[in-house]
């Protein structure tokens, strides 16, 4: 795999891998029909194989090949199981952190991060746990290496003249709402604290990034969608207020029990 991996793409190679990657897509395919303990066993085997796949070495798979797409198929349909939402979740941090990026592989990135971003906005049954709170963080964590020439490709429109300002301006303008989202629908299902405070956090992360942008494109939110941000960035403000005021208010009984 490692001389496969390391190879520039001549046509043999190319068979191999498409080969091999068909195979596994098949095997997660047939694994994913027996609910049995055995077969999501090996559903998180084949995820973690098809990653090592894509990522090992380099990617020589043609941009515009099926297979890429089917691989973020079976990324997605892994999180609507509560025993591979973990591996899945690991597995499409490591599909959009990679880098460099090829051709395929920034192909495969614009596939992948539409399907994540309605996953984490969604309203349904399968964000179990914190799964959603989860993905939302690896796009977050995505959009932090959204600038230099290894990351030069629009999220929504595939082309490598995308400048990095652009980039920015167009994550924050898809992932801010898909955040907001996530913390309106699944509120009933999770500690309503919890999501808010999660929310306003990964928030504040965008903003770092570019203050000026975050708030040119919250006015360009909805009436609504700016008073939810406003009330989700104050609960979070309010509380890490109440940590730090926790924190200080046990600081000096402590002082005081060791003050002999």
């Amino acid at each position: 795999m490692q001389t496969i991996g390391k190879s520039k793409g001549n046509d043999q190679t190319v068979a191999q891998l498409r080969g091999t990657l068909f195979r596994l897509l098949e095997v997660t395919k047939n694994a994913r029909k027996i609910d049995t303990e055995a077969s999501q066993l090996c559903i998180r085997n084949c995820l973690m194989a098809i990653v090592i796949l894509l990522t090992a070495g380099h990617n020589c798979i043609p941009a515009n090949d099926p297979l890429l797409v089917r691989v973020c198929d079976e990324m997605m349909a892994s999180l609507q199981d509560t025993i591979t939402q973990k591996t899945a979740i690991f597995s499409c941090r490591s599909i959009l952190l990679y880098q460099p990026k090829n051709d395929a592989d920034r192909a495969l990135v614009a596939a992948l991060l539409p399907k994540i971003v309605q996953y984490v906005a969604t309203d349904d049954e399968s964000g179990v746990g914190n799964s959603k709170g989860l993905m939302a963080q690896v796009l977050i964590t995505f959009f932090a290496t959204l600038s230099g020439e290894s990351c030069k490709f629009s999220i929504l429109l595939y082309s490598t003249l995308c400048t990095d300002s652009l980039q920015v301006k167009i994550a924050m303008t898809v992932f801010i709402p898909a955040l907001l989202s996530r913390a309106a629908v699944n509120v009933d299902r999770e500690n309503e604290h919890a999501v808010y405070r999660d929310t306003a956090a990964r928030l504040m992360e965008m903003a770092s990034k570019d203050p000026a942008m975050f708030k040119g494109v919250v006015v360009g939110l909805t009436a609504e969608q700016r008073t939810f941000t406003e009330e989700i960035l104050r609960a979070g403000a309010g509380s890490s207020a109440s940590e730090n005021a926790s924190a200080q208010s046990t600081a000096p009984s402590i002082a005081l029990k060791m003050s002999f």
